[in-house]
């Protein structure tokens, strides 16, 4: 087998491992597979990142995804993403798994210390748009 054949199962291998670890719901929480998704609420929620001020952004989102991990069982998703195409935008795509969930996570702590840091002035340029939606269908891996 080529060095390079081998390099590309390597590669192929190690996305799997990590599209399953990172971004495969049902991997992270298997208990979800079964669950009872008619509550779900879904968000996203797009912002602007003011180019000056990149790095020390990404840093707070990545602290903010970290709080939300640790702190909120009830985010079954929380995921924030930079554009590709447009380097300064941040989209999240939020899961919860009822009203109270996402009620409960505009309420926490580690929420108003982010909303300070990034607030009036901040780490963004534009106003944050949430847009919220109902579960129809679908599935998770």
């Amino acid at each position: 087998m080529s060095d390079t054949t081998q390099d590309r199962r390597t590669f192929m291998k190690t996305a799997a491992l990590g599209v399953a670890a990172v971004g495969g719901l049902g991997f992270i929480r298997p208990e979800l597979a079964a669950a009872d998704t008619s509550e779900w609420i879904t968000v996203t929620a797009t912002l602007t990142l003011d180019p000056n001020k990149a790095n020390e952004a990404i840093a707070g989102l990545q602290q903010l995804v970290a709080d939300v991990e640790a702190n909120e069982p009830g985010v079954l998703a929380y995921i924030c993403n930079r554009g590709v195409q447009d380097r300064n935008e941040i989209m999240f795509f939020e899961i919860y798994a009822n009203q109270a969930a996402a009620d409960a996570h505009g309420q926490a702590p580690h929420m108003a210390k982010f909303g300070e840091a990034a607030g009036a002035g901040g780490f963004f340029t534009a106003p944050l748009k949430i847009v919220p939606y109902e579960h129809l269908a679908g599935y998770h891996r």
